[in-house]
């Protein structure tokens, strides 16, 4: 199938999203379908369940600056608690640029493709959250059936988490894991000194669930602009009373905060790049070397 055919009218865009995820959804439900009675039947009930918790997910789009902040963050995210940065029970985050690569396991074969991370969904479950990423079909839509083909979006699992254990900072082949890319970008959207949310409305599809509460809206997660104060008043929280007679950038780092119940629940704060040192002091010049 051409790569125009299919997704005509359906660009990567914010608007798109619901169309997308009740397209995705619409032939998913069909496989579903199809399976009745045949001998993977038993995994029915789950299968059921999580395609109403995609059909009853809040939508995300993350900006590119934004996507590139996440990535950058995700590097020293130090460990988090899902129960305390998780926005919502049931979600579909996608990512304006891709955030990293997962290997998808190609149907009726033992081979596994490194493919972008265009999108992640996530579903609570008891008293854990599953992880799941996903690429975008237009990508390889000449490599796909019939089937596959038609869904706007594939994806895999990759994660499961419980909800009160504190995640610790993971790698994937040495870059950074998905699943990091993921908690951080929970963590920082709760943030407005670092984050602006706005919703728009999207372009929605007739027979769409109707029983979920602004199913058509979408948050768009976009770094805030960089203001001085920020990062200095969240830096001057933590005291320490030193005295300086320059001006100089503080890089962005976290700091580990301890919430919930008995304050065993781990929430990191974001603390955005800042300049630090007497407003009318000389700013210190930092000069990089390269050597072959």
């Amino acid at each position: 199938m051409g790569r125009g055919s299919r997704r005509a009218g359906l660009p990567w865009a914010p608007t798109s999203l619901p169309a997308m995820r009740h397209q995705w959804c619409d032939v998913l439900g069909e496989g579903l379908e199809r399976l009745r009675g045949q001998p993977g039947a038993a995994l029915m009930p789950q299968a059921e369940q999580d395609l109403d918790g995609l059909r009853r997910s809040i939508l995300f789009w993350v900006a590119r600056p934004m996507v590139d902040l996440t990535i950058e963050a995700a590097a020293s995210i130090p460990p988090w608690s899902p129960a305390a940065a998780i926005p919502e029970e049931f979600g579909l985050m996608c990512f304006a640029k891709p955030a990293g690569v997962f290997d998808w396991p190609v149907p009726g074969s033992g081979q596994r493709l490194p493919m972008p991370v265009d999108a992640m969904a996530w579903g609570i479950r008891g008293d854990q959250v599953g992880v799941s990423c996903a690429f975008r079909t237009d990508r390889i839509a000449g490599q796909l059936g019939p089937a596959l083909a038609r869904m706007p979006l594939i994806s895999h699992p990759v994660g499961v988490w419980d909800l009160e254990e504190p995640v610790a900072h993971r790698l994937d082949g040495g870059a950074v894991s998905p699943l990091s890319v993921l908690g951080t970008a929970w963590l920082l959207m709760d943030q407005p000194t670092v984050v602006e949310t706005r919703r728009i409305g999207g372009t929605e599809t007739s027979g769409t669930a109707t029983d979920v509460e602004n199913t058509g809206l979408v948050s768009i997660i976009e770094l805030r602009r960089i203001r001085e104060a920020d990062g200095a008043a969240a830096e001057e929280k933590s005291g320490g009373g030193r005295r300086y007679d320059k001006r100089f950038w503080v890089s962005g780092h976290w700091r580990q905060q301890a919430c919930g119940p008995g304050r065993k629940l781990r929430k990191p704060l974001w603390i955005g790049p800042f300049l630090k040192g007497p407003e009318n002091a000389p700013l210190t010049t930092r000069v990089y070397l390269w050597r072959r």
